[in-house]
This record gives C-alpha cells, structure tokens and sequence, in this order.
C-alpha cells in the first residue's frame, strides 16, 4: 500500500483502523490488468469485501498480461475470473463480482468506489452516481508509462470537473460523452504503482481520514518516478453540482453476484 505519512512504511500508520477496513465494501469497477492490480493492492491494505464489475471476457491475448488469469479462464467473464482468484488466492470468501455493465448495479451502498477503467463514459457515469449517493470515488488510469488518479469526496470538483480542466488544458479528454483518445498498453509497473497510490487514498477514506487524501489530479511518470498534482476546482457548468442542496444522497442495499 502507499501510505506516506513520514513514518516507516513497514509500520501502519497510527490512524489505521484494521476493523473499519476489513468492513469497509468497497466497488471496483474494471477487471483489466489495472484493476487486477488494485484488487491485490487492497487486500494487502486489508480490504476483505469487494464487489468486482466487469462486463468483458478474458480473450487469449489476456493470459500473461492480467495478473490473475490463466489459460483455462479464456472465455470467462474477468469479474468473475478476478473474484475466483482472488478467493483462492486468499482463502477470504468476501470477493464478489458481477458479470455485467455498472450501470446494471441496483444499490450503491459503499464506503468506497474505484474505477479501474479507460473507459469515459463508464467513468461519467460512477462519478455521477457516486456524487448522487454520495460515495468518496477514486478515478484511476494508466496509460504505457504514465498514470493519473483523482480522488472525488462529497465536497470538491467531481471527476467530470477534472477532465474539463484537463481538456482547456490540452492534457485529457474533456467532459460530457466524448470518447477518450487512443491508449497504450499499461506498463506493468506502472499499474502496480497506481493501484499501490489507489488503495491508498482507499485506505485513507476507509479509515475516516479523507482529509488526508490526494487534493487535485495526480500524475504519475513510471519512466523517472516523478509525480506532481494539478489544482482543480469545482466547475460551474458541470452538471453533478447543479442543485447539491437538494441531491438525493441516501443508499440503498447492494446487489451483486455472490458474498459480500
């Protein structure tokens, strides 16, 4: 995990909350080589209830590049790959997926999101419901060599605010339905560090210290290891704060497929 408070860190730092932690459910939305990687992370964070969401099956041309496959899961669903694995891997039960769209998913009671996916739409989408039901979102992606997560919390710009900055300032797709640019392949190295950064920030906001996470949009450069973050701000024209006086932010129960 990334956890840096200063101390050493083979050490938890004091603030953690191992029971909270292992309660905490927490909806990781994208089975691909990113979000296998996040998985890991979190359960070596302490993360023992997760619910994986992945619509895509497990293809040839995935065995050796996500960390949990092998030849026999070609043609399984990858959440449902992801969550056998995981639970054989561990021997912890509290892995469950659903092998579907998010959109599909009826309740969003979670202590936590992440998005694991490219994917802008998917992403609009779990940052707009995660601001409806008022759900910290942690919005993670890596691109070859480089990576770059936000952390979305009930006050603050949203994940859509984001890409508009990103967009005036020519680094990233801009906001409404526009499709992202072409991507390269994620270098390994480079997952492992954005989900070690993720399950951190989820770690953070598990354990009741959001106001330690990451402020602003943070990049990561996996051919120096440099990072450095941009300032953001709530837009104004961006439809997920239009009216947060009256947003509906109750949860209701979650389903999925399997324990959780």
């Amino acid at each position: 995990m990334d956890v840096t408070d200063g101390s050493d860190p083979h050490i938890p730092p004091a603030w953690y909350d191992g029971s909270r932690t292992a309660n905490a459910r927490v909806l990781v939305v994208g089975a691909g080589s990113l979000g296998e990687e996040v998985l890991q992370a979190l359960f070596a964070c302490g993360f023992r209830r997760m619910l994986i969401v992945d619509p895509r099956t497990v293809g040839k041309d995935d065995i050796g590049r996500l960390p949990l496959a092998a030849e026999s899961d070609v043609g399984r669903f990858r959440s449902e790959t992801a969550s056998r694995r995981m639970r054989e891997k561990t021997t912890c039960p509290g892995f469950a997926y659903h092998a579907g769209y998010v959109r599909e998913l009826d309740g969003w009671n979670f202590e936590v999101i992440v998005g694991c996916t490219g994917d802008v739409d998917t992403r609009l989408f779990v940052n707009a419901r995660a601001r409806t039901y008022g759900v910290p979102y942690i919005d993670v992606t890596a691109d070859g060599t480089r990576g770059k997560l936000q952390v979305v919390l009930a006050k603050g710009p949203c994940a859509e605010c984001g890409m508009g900055r990103l967009r005036t300032m020519g680094l990233g797709a801009g906001p409404s339905r526009e499709r992202a640019a072409a991507r390269t392949r994620a270098d390994p190295s480079t997952e492992r560090r954005m989900a070690s950064l993720a399950s951190g920030e989820a770690l953070r906001i598990a354990c009741g210290r959001s106001d330690l996470c990451t402020k602003g949009m943070l990049y990561y450069d996996g051919a120096d290891g440099s990072t450095y973050t941009i300032a953001l701000s709530v837009d104004p024209k961006c439809p997920n704060h239009s009216g947060e006086g009256s947003k509906w932010t109750s949860k209701s129960s979650m389903q999925g497929t399997g324990p959780l």
